[in-house]
């Protein structure tokens, strides 16, 4: 096929040569002219307008879709922002002014780093040291460049060799074990050395990494079977790749710059980052290729631009195809000028042009511009383009109005629709023509066949757990013709392009959508990742050292002068040391914390004569895509409605949720008077006829007695939302509140029988369709309760169960010779023996007989043991192919411990025991202050532990690492920052570590258990989130970077508190503190880049795009150009200590905006967790910050504005 672009054809005009100006004379000079260009000043400046940038991009897309604001903000030289995308919508504040854009800011960049390192970057190698370090930078170099070419191999596929996985697999894990000898090597040896340089702190860390690297070295050699899959392994081998290449370059520089290598190294790995970033939005083309089985295409098409196709279609062996751009059609609207070529057998003029429209049929008599073909058919309107980044990946349609003049055959002439969804067809002289308005198409020199698509959901949900796409890709010229497979993280890889799956339809089974990424860089970010991890390592342990022989030559003044601080208790050296108060008293608030928690941890013990329903609440249940135990089904549903986990009944007496699930399930006498919906809304209450009363809690009776009205209210609700109206907030309100009478009523749809009307058989057939759309329903949106007969078939719901039972025992359904088929055919076929065992059961609860409910439950838990038993060895016999995630497996350790999790409830008892450590702390600061900073120190290891006992539970249930969702995210940050803050205090030792643990640790769990309210906190993923290495690797990493900047943000807090506040500050004190916030914020700029940036080699993994500027991708980059400018600013003496905690509490502000606020804006790919309702406290804690920050730059100092030496 030949093809003629209009587009490309040259535009003719002559080039002007750029005058040439020449270099000055003198270094002198020149290095003068550059000092301006490498200062640290410029370098702030730089990093504020990025950020600035970045927060007017992410608000922009709002509006607008992602691409508007990469073209129109960072891929280009100068932005134009409008003033009202910093406002509520609602406001449409005018105007606009100039900013520079991403080019331009990073171009400044470059040249403000290439001018530093040709200043102030001096060489301190010599002689043969010098020669061999240049040597090893140009191996380096080239070892770059092979690693990056590697990546561009001509052969198909992604995936490493099966032998080459396991070799590769057994290599790390020995390294694993002979780091962990490495480290009992080096913990032997250091032992006396750090305990008489004050430095055990370090060493009992190393310890504990020991035994943890140990640990798990020992597992993996004593489990040989468990192994990284192999994606993960084609990703860590990719890292190692680029590690190699790393460590390489890093001892060049370090022969080369001394000391500074570790910064030489990270700079030359951001500009090598920031260089990819400038060729993949110059040269990389993305595009989508969508089939249907058995499709074949040689083209992908580019979504987000257009093309007006003309088919030449008579010679049957080639089309001659004419394509006039998107662009040129739409200047030729604009100017009203005609499209005219020798290759056209008429001329274009464009009527109308829509940038997305819909069409729709034309009514008898409507007007329409069209004079021929489709156009008199159908009628095209203009819509809006889409705003924010679509997570149903919606695309525009557009749609023209174009007229066609010609002299050879005037019938044709005339107006024309034309559009992706219809083709033209023409005959000029006798020759066929075909016209399309059609998406930029790409052609390949490879075809790809869709040999079959595959979804699969999860139990009980729409979500997604896997698709995949089996196609059939041929090459002629390099004779390739193979089957690969291309899954969500697992693309297929040839000659330059990456395939990815990237989405599908709903409504069509046989439907795939690939993405398509030509970028000959893709590897170039795995490089530079690693490049900058290990120069920012380098650096920053560099930094440490400095810091242990500061803290080592400390320890030595003070134990040469046996110095004892003035606000210790003086101890007693004639009695043991362990009777003195300092000692007693802590470990007495210990114990009795330890007796607490044990009591809290004893197991409900349930008598013989009563209803165990404890133990059912241990049962089983599929819902929301995994299994778990009745008692967490219960829970989350009371959540739901009454934002509690327990109910009164109406003796005013707290009662567990399993009760309250059970009296609604089998609506038991007194059920609808369980006063369980939370209603706060005063018109809701009003309408409803309803009194306010505390709680705002009512009964399913109270809601009952104005059903009318409600009813009414909620059809009006939803007829303004269908009609996209902006809904006011008591319809607001009353929409939620029917969505929690539908979900009780969902849930007791799940337990309830079928009903058959057996009269007529036109009512039996009636009875049976009504029973089928509601199981349909059910099966797609509610709870299962009853496991499959045979492991691997869908869970049940009762009524679902009834109606197989039913359809068995019909022969014109069933197999007529069940006992040909195999086991588990037939038992495929068999009524299901847990439905009747559970109605036995519910029964013998609602009739409150305690004797027959607890037998019937016995004989429940039996068949659920042998099924559990059974799939388990069915999983055995797959040998790793089941088709079950981990969270879908009828585990009942794992349930029964969930249920055991949800009695103790860990989490709260942490908070508590925050609060009383907090407690302990503020009482230290009137009197007796070493004891109870020593008690409360105590006090916050033993929460740290019941923090970390939780944390490691949620890991054994969910079978994820640590953070899947917002509600872990707020558990690990809080995690995090406490073990920060606890080993600050083991350094410190003067108070502010146990401060920062209970004020940081108590607000995020107390976030946490409010975010619990949204639902199952143990939610499954999404298919493009389901991998574990990324969920350990990059998400463990930026939420470490989420905790450190918070912990910098709030150690500033504390210093202007110390400093400008409380009277009698300690010098030293303060100048610790800034330490503490100087260390902190070197290891969130460690952890917030490298998260961030693994994040963008997992999206490059997922849909081919390393960096996409996405709302969520945006936040995190803020986070690391705050950090880095708070570092810079401190660098350069731009800020001195009071400055210093000034900007890391901004860093709160940030954090917040990434971690809540972005979610808060509603688009993005990325943005998960329902937050709406939560701006004002996002708003509020912004505020305070801002508050704080404004406070500590306007007071003056307590004692003195004496400042101390830099860091």
């Amino acid at each position: 096929m030949s093809t003629t672009d209009l587009g490309r054809l040259p535009a003719g005009g002559s080039h002007e040569m750029r005058d040439k100006v020449a270099p000055s004379d003198t270094w002198g000079v020149v290095r003068s002219a550059m000092m301006p260009l490498a200062s640290l000043r410029l370098t702030v400046v730089l990093f504020a307008l990025s950020i600035l940038l970045v927060l007017a991009g992410t608000l922009v897309q709002v509006e607008h879709d992602e691409w508007f604001a990469i073209y129109n903000y960072f891929r280009c030289w100068l932005a134009v922002i409008e003033i009202k995308i910093f406002f509520p919508t609602s406001w449409q504040v005018p105007g606009s002014f100039p900013f520079p854009g991403g080019w331009l800011l990073g171009t400044a960049l470059g040249i403000n780093l290439l001018a530093a390192h040709m200043l102030r970057f001096k060489v301190t190698g010599k002689g043969r040291r010098l020669h061999l370090g240049n040597g090893l930078i140009a191996a380096g170099a080239l070892l770059t460049y092979i690693v990056v070419q590697s990546g561009l191999g001509g052969g198909s596929g992604s995936e490493l060799s099966p032998q080459f996985n396991n070799g590769l697999w057994h290599a790390l894990r020995f390294m694993l074990g002979m780091c962990s000898l490495g480290l009992v090597y080096w913990l032997v040896f250091s032992y006396s050395q750090s305990k008489q340089s004050g430095a055990m702190w370090l060493w009992w860390l190393g310890a504990i990494g020991s035994v943890l690297l140990g640990a798990l070295a020992l597992w993996l050699f004593a489990h040989p079977d468990a192994q990284l899959d192999a994606s993960g392994l084609r990703i860590l081998w990719q890292l190692i790749k680029g590690t190699v290449a790393g460590l390489v370059l890093y001892v060049g520089c370090h022969l080369v710059f001394g000391r500074r290598a570790g910064i030489v190294l990270l700079h030359s790995g951001i500009a090598l980052m920031m260089f990819n970033e400038l060729f993949t939005g110059l040269y990389a083309d993305e595009a989508h290729m969508r089939l249907v089985v058995d499709q074949t295409l040689d083209y992908a098409e580019d979504i987000r631009s257009v093309e007006l196709a003309v088919i030449d279609k008579s010679d049957p062996a080639e089309d001659a195809v004419t394509v006039i751009p998107g662009s040129m059609l739409q200047k030729a609207y604009k100017n009203k000028t005609s499209l005219e070529h020798p290759s056209l057998p008429f001329s274009i003029d464009v009527v109308e042009f829509f940038e997305n429209s819909e069409l729709r049929s034309r009514q008898p008599g409507e007007e329409t511009p069209a004079t021929q073909g489709v156009g008199l058919l159908k009628i095209a309107h203009r819509r809006s383009v889409a705003t924010g980044v679509d997570r149903d990946r919606k695309v525009d349609i557009p749609a023209a109005y174009i007229q066609l003049q010609t002299q050879a055959d005037l019938d044709v002439s005339g107006t024309y629709l034309v559009s992706p969804l219809y083709t033209e067809s023409l005959i000029i002289q006798g020759k066929p023509y075909e016209i399309v308005l059609r998406f930029r198409r790409l052609h390949k020199d490879y075809s790809v066949t869709l040999v079959e698509f595959v979804r699969n959901t999860y139990v009980g949900t729409e979500k997604p757990k896997n698709f995949e796409s089996v196609v059939r890709l041929k090459d002629p010229k390099h004779n390739v013709d193979r089957v690969h497979k291309i899954w969500m993280n697992n693309p297929l890889r040839y000659r330059g392009d990456t395939l990815y799956q990237s989405g599908f339809d709903p409504d069509n089974e046989n439907y795939t959508d690939l993405q398509v990424m030509t970028n000959s860089g893709w590897m170039v970010p795995y490089v530079a990742c690693m490049i900058v991890g290990i120069g920012m390592l380098a650096h920053f342990l560099g930094i440490l050292r400095r810091f242990l022989r500061r803290q080592e030559e400390a320890f030595a003044m003070n134990r040469n002068g046996e110095t004892q601080a003035a606000n210790a208790e003086p101890i007693n050296k004639n009695s043991r040391g362990w009777m003195q108060p300092i000692f007693l008293v802590p470990a007495f608030i210990v114990l009795c914390s330890v007796l607490y928690v044990a009591k809290a941890a004893r197991p409900v013990q349930e008598e013989a004569d009563q209803f165990r329903i404890h133990q059912f609440g241990e049962l089983p249940v599929a819902s929301g895509g995994r299994v778990q135990p009745m008692d967490t089904l219960a829970r989350n549903t009371l959540q739901a409605l009454s934002a509690k986990q327990t109910f009164k009944d109406k003796a005013d007496v707290s009662q567990p949720a399993i009760r309250w699930f059970l009296d609604a399930l089998t609506q038991k006498e007194g059920w609808k008077d369980h006063r369980v919906f939370r209603i706060v809304n005063l018109e809701v209450l009003q309408t409803l006829a309803l009194e306010p009363r505390t709680g705002f809690l009512y009964s399913f009776n109270e809601l009952g007695k104005q059903a009318e009205e409600f009813d009414r209210q909620i059809r009006l609700a939803r007829k303004d939302s269908r009609e996209e109206k902006v809904l006011q907030l008591a319809q607001k309100k009353f929409l939620e509140l029917s969505t929690k009478v539908n979900t009780l009523l969902v849930l007791m749809d799940v337990f309830s029988h079928l009903a058959i009307n057996g009269e007529t058989p036109e009512k039996i057939i009636a009875s049976l369709r009504v029973a089928q759309e509601k199981v349909a329903f059910l099966d797609k949106n509610a709870a299962h309760p009853l496991p499959p007969n045979v492991p691997g078939e869908a869970w049940q719901s009762v009524m679902a169960a009834e109606l197989h039972g039913l359809y068995a025992d019909i022969p014109a359904i069933a197999p007529k010779k069940k006992s040909k088929l195999g086991d588990s055919e037939q038992k495929k076929w068999e009524k299901n023996a847990a439905s009747p065992a559970m109605t036995a059961m519910l029964n013998a609860y609602r009739e409150s007989n305690r004797k027959d409910f607890n037998e019937h439950l016995a004989a429940y838990q039996e068949i659920i043991e042998k099924r559990a038993e059974t799939e388990a060895n069915y999983d055995q016999q797959l040998g790793g192919e089941s088709s079950l995630k981990p969270a879908e497996r009828m585990d009942l350790r794992r349930v029964s411990f969930e249920a055991y999790y949800n009695h103790l409830s860990p989490f709260y008892l942490a908070m508590v025991f925050y609060v009383g450590a907090f407690i302990l702390v503020a009482l230290s600061w009137l009197h007796w202050t070493a004891t109870l900073n020593r008690s409360a120190h105590w006090l916050l290891w033993f929460t740290f532990a019941l923090h970390t006992f939780a944390l490691v539970s949620r890991i054994y249930i969910s079978g994820r690492p640590p953070v899947t969702n917002l509600y872990s995210s707020a558990v690990f940050i809080g995690w995090a920052a406490v073990l920060f803050a606890l080993i600050f205090e083991r350094i410190y030792q003067f108070g502010v570590g146990n401060l920062l643990a209970a004020i940081i640790g108590f607000p995020t769990l107390f976030i946490a258990h409010n975010l619990a309210a949204d639902g199952d906190t143990f939610e499954v993923l999404q298919a493009v989130l389901d991998t574990q290495f990324w969920l350990t690797t990059h998400v463990v990493c930026i939420t470490l970077g989420y905790s450190t900047t918070f912990l910098a943000g709030f150690l500033g807090v504390v210093y202007i508190g110390k400093t400008y506040f409380v009277t009698g500050a300690d010098e030293n004190e303060r100048q610790q503190l800034v330490r503490m916030i100087y260390g902190t914020l070197c290891f969130a700029t460690l952890f917030s880049f490298i998260g961030t940036v693994l994040g963008g080699l997992w999206a490059d993994d997922s849909w081919g795009r390393f960096w996409g500027w996405d709302t969520k991708e945006n936040g995190a980059l803020m986070i690391v150009l705050w950090n880095a400018l708070v570092l810079h600013a401190r660098w350069g003496a731009m800020v001195r200590h009071r400055g210093f905690a000034v900007l890391a509490i901004f860093g709160n502000v940030v954090t917040a905006w990434s971690w809540f606020g972005v979610n808060l804006l509603g688009v993005g790919l990325h943005t998960y967790g329902h937050t709406e309702g939560r701006t004002k406290w996002v708003v509020m804690f912004a505020v305070s910050q801002l508050a704080v920050m404004l406070l500590g730059s306007m007071t003056q100092q307590k004692k003195s504005d004496h400042e101390t030496q830099s860091v």
